[in-house]
Parts: C-alpha cells; sequence; structure tokens
C-alpha cells in the first residue's frame, strides 16, 4: 500500500493533492500536515511511498524540503510552488517542480516517480464499442 506525505498550510490544497492522488492511488494512505514541525516527525516515517510539498505556515518549502530530504533521502518530493522558482528542484532535494496552478497532475507525476503505472478508475475505463460474441449469444438465451 502506499503512503503520501502532504505538506501544506492550507486546507484546501491538502483536499487538492489528496484527491489526485487518490484517483492514481485509490488505496493509499494520505497523513496531512499544516505545519512544518508535524511534517518534520512524520517524515521519519521510512514508510513513506512519496510527499508532497508546498509550505508550512511560515516555512517555505525552500527550507523545509531539504529537511525532508534529509529524511527521506529516497522518497520521491514533488515541490508545489507558486510562479518560476528561484532555484531548480534538485538544488533543494526534490524530485519535480510542480506549479500550483497544475495541481491536478500531482497523482500523474507521483506515479511517474514511483515507477508504477496508474490505477484506471472508473470515469476512465471504456465500454467496447460492439459487445463480445460471448455477450451476444448471452443475450440471446435469455429470450
Amino acid at each position: 500500500m502506499y503512503k503520501f506525505l502532504l505538506v501544506d498550510s492550507d486546507h484546501d490544497a491538502l483536499f487538492y493533492y489528496g484527491r489526485t492522488l487518490l484517483r492514481k492511488f485509490p488505496q493509499a494512505e494520505l497523513i496531512e500536515c499544516r505545519t512544518a514541525e508535524a511534517a518534520l516527525r512524520r517524515a521519519l516515517d521510512r514508510s513513506l511511498s512519496g510527499i508532497v510539498c508546498h509550505r508550512a505556515g511560515e516555512v517555505g518549502a525552500e527550507d523545509l524540503i531539504p529537511l525532508l530530504r534529509q529524511r527521506q533521502p529516497e522518497t520521491p518530493i514533488i515541490w508545489v510552488g507558486a510562479g518560476v522558482p528561484r532555484v531548480a528542484a534538485r538544488e533543494i532535494g526534490a524530485d519535480r517542480f510542480l506549479p500550483f496552478e497544475e495541481w491536478l497532475m500531482v497523482g500523474t507525476l507521483m506515479s511517474e516517480l514511483v515507477g508504477v503505472a496508474p490505477t484506471a478508475t472508473a470515469e476512465w475505463v471504456q465500454a467496447p464499442a460492439q459487445p463480445s460474441a460471448a455477450l451476444r449469444a448471452g443475450f440471446g438465451a435469455a429470450r
């Protein structure tokens, strides 16, 4: 099972990140942190699959991500931010930078980073254009 740490002081942003992650990882456990202290404490958990970090109170991602990376040297970290970053994501320890307005891509990007194919959900499943021969035969038997 996947376990993701979501860090943002904004409740709505945590909801957005969680929602898009659950579309790709329906059985995932989500850990939401609004403060840097809580995030750093939860980052000691070695079973984390990934981290999504924007900001935590007065602590911005540029300061928080290096500390998270110290605790999670191998775990993928997505840095969510506004505008153009002043430094490259890798320079502060993040695997990727994602502009906040592209939050819908959190799940897709995390799928790429953890190396798994995304799980299809009901809204992406398409019915075949023509019913199969077996299905048609079954309908004929019911008449």
